[in-house]
């Protein structure tokens, strides 16, 4: 009887080794991956930050420009050399805007690219069979 308590007192003692082995290891696995994913969020808040910036340039650009009457007074005492300007201006102006909108997207893009290749598993390498035998 006391036989059979020593074998159930091991295989409890074997059971608890493997659950904190496993912690360990889950810890490590862990601990590999937020390594791993540091630099794709640092590259992800970057972006962001970039795109954020050329929006936040363009809407200041924007609230900097007088007001709308103003602007339509001082239009209608502009002769041709000066329309000539204010078409390039505003040509000029849209690009900016066009250009800034595609840079918040392309930034949005590498974000959700960078977290499509943040969620993919990692392929375990394939291993050396152990037994088997060099060829000759």
């Amino acid at each position: 009887m006391d036989q059979l308590g020593n074998e159930l007192k091991k295989v409890l003692k074997a059971g608890m080794g493997a659950v904190a082995a496993g912690l360990e290891m889950g810890q490590d696995a862990i601990e590999q991956l937020a390594k791993k994913g540091e630099p794709l969020y640092t590259q992800a808040k970057n972006a962001m930050s970039d795109a954020a910036g050329k929006v936040k340039q363009t809407i200041d650009s924007l609230n900097a420009q007088p007001q709308v009457q103003e602007i339509i007074d001082a239009l209608r005492d502009m002769d041709k050399e000066a329309w000539d300007q204010v078409r390039a201006a505003l040509d000029e102006f849209e690009a900016q805007a066009a250009e800034a909108d595609q840079d918040a997207k392309d930034a949005a893009e590498a974000a959700a690219e960078i977290l499509r290749n943040a969620e993919e598993p990692e392929q375990p390498a394939p291993k050396d069979d152990e037994n088997e035998q060099p060829e000759e």
